[in-house]
């Protein structure tokens, strides 16, 4: 059985900035009790927390990190102090002043939102080469030079619908993409999939969905008629409204058998094989268990017990 997560307590919600960076646990994914964001008085501290689809499984920024705010002309680099993952806050060193460093006082920090914070990885250092016998080290890799060069290459056909595209197979279209170097039919233009457009496209949307119920609505109905043409064709000595209600039920059957092996399906795509293998394992290493403890089970000796006299040694 799966083990269930302990209920937060307000306390914990008050302390959840940790200065960690390893995650034990998912339990700042779970939903928030609505009494903890409430304060009884002005003074109370105040719990903040984002929704649970809204916060961050996985963070990629932890404490000890060295980040930059997105939108900071300046650069800056600023140390992760703490996070809290609650309410997707990074909370930085902040700046020290001169009588801040004498008078002992904690240094102030600021937080920001995950969304702004970008990681730093470091400064890269390349060999020395000919042009430079000294290694150089750079913030990026890349020249900028390299990056704005334009390495696509257009094809030559036209690319509209009215001149001529070409419609390879799925041999030869598999043969040019992984051996480029072999001689082809197609010259200087590879083949493309003219029909990409409909792989790109989004499945999801109202449209499709609409398309989809109406194609399914179609079937049902061609299903039905289906049926009814098999029912009334050998009828058996039954009357035609007795045979039209027989192919309605069996209609109606198949399709709640084939909903009922859709959800099924979905249940096991959703629990996963292991899981479920796992779960079987458990009932039945359970029910072997009740069977032992009732074969093995032997009463006590009392006044009102009466024994058959075949069963009496």
């Amino acid at each position: 059985m799966p083990v269930k997560a302990s209920p937060f307590t307000r306390r914990q919600l008050l302390s959840a900035a940790t200065t960690k960076p390893w995650t034990q646990n998912f339990r700042h994914l779970l939903p928030v009790p609505k009494k903890f964001m409430k304060r009884t008085s002005v003074r109370d501290p105040l719990v903040k927390s984002v929704r649970p689809k809204d916060r961050i499984k996985y963070w990629n920024v932890v404490p000890g990190d060295q980040i930059r705010l997105l939108g900071d002309k300046k650069n800056t680099l600023h140390e992760v102090l703490s996070i809290n993952r609650f309410s997707n806050r990074v909370f930085v060193k902040g700046a020290v002043n001169a009588g801040e460093e004498d008078s002992g006082k904690i240094p102030p920090s600021k937080n920001y939102h995950y969304s702004r914070c970008q990681l730093f990885l470091g400064n890269y250092e390349l060999p020395p080469s000919k042009k430079s016998p000294e290694p150089q080290v750079v913030p990026h890799d890349t020249t900028k030079e390299e990056v704005m060069k334009v390495t696509y290459t257009p094809p030559s056909f036209t690319p509209t619908m009215r001149g001529l595209i070409p419609r390879p197979s799925e041999a030869e279209f598999l043969r040019v993409l992984y051996n480029p170097h072999l001689p082809n039919n197609f010259g200087d233009s590879p083949p493309v999939e003219g029909y990409l457009f409909r792989e790109l496209a989004n499945p999801h949307s109202r449209a499709k969905k609409h398309a989809r119920w109406l194609a399914w609505q179609v079937q049902k109905k061609q299903r039905l008629e289906q049926y009814f043409q098999e029912k009334l064709s050998d009828l058996r000595g039954r009357s035609v409204r007795e045979a039209k209600a027989e192919a309605a039920f069996k209609w109606r059957r198949d399709l709640e058998e084939e909903k009922e092996a859709l959800r099924k399906q979905r249940w096991k795509k959703a629990m996963g094989e292991e899981a479920l293998a796992k779960q079987s394992k458990r009932r039945d290493r359970k029910e072997a268990k009740q069977r032992q403890r009732l074969t093995q089970l032997v009463l006590k000796d009392e006044p009102n017990q009466f024994i058959p006299k075949d069963m009496r040694s």
